[in-house]
């Protein structure tokens, strides 16, 4: 039986609901698409290196400076990012811990 609905309380999707030290929980992953909550402290370094699938981003809280392809820019709650695939991309400067919606595409990115 495939999905086709679910609704998922941010406080129970989000890794720091888990109590351990993982930066992300994913909690949707189906043929078309993944789903992940993405924490990071204020002050923390974003371990992230490029991805293989297009991704989107939605901050959900926080404040911080965003990182991709060669330019800073500052991203805060209610912020919608996208990212190709493969684009060095990361958090930084992170002044108010952050929370964020990631999804990424199951489709690799045609050349």
């Amino acid at each position: 039986m495939s999905l086709s609905y679910d609704i998922w309380p941010l406080a129970e999707v989000s890794p720091s609901s888990r109590g351990d030290q993982c930066l992300f929980n994913e909690f949707l992953n189906i043929a078309t698409m993944t789903a992940e909550i993405y924490e990071l402290k204020a002050g923390a370094i974003d371990p992230q290196q490029p991805h293989d699938l297009d991704e989107l981003y939605f901050v959900i809280s926080g404040t911080a400076q965003f990182f991709c392809d060669g330019e800073s820019r500052p991203v805060k709650a209610g912020d919608t990012i996208f990212v190709a695939a493969q684009i060095e991309h990361r958090f930084h400067d992170i002044t108010d811990d952050l929370s964020v919606l990631v999804v990424f595409s199951k489709k690799e990115p045609q050349s």
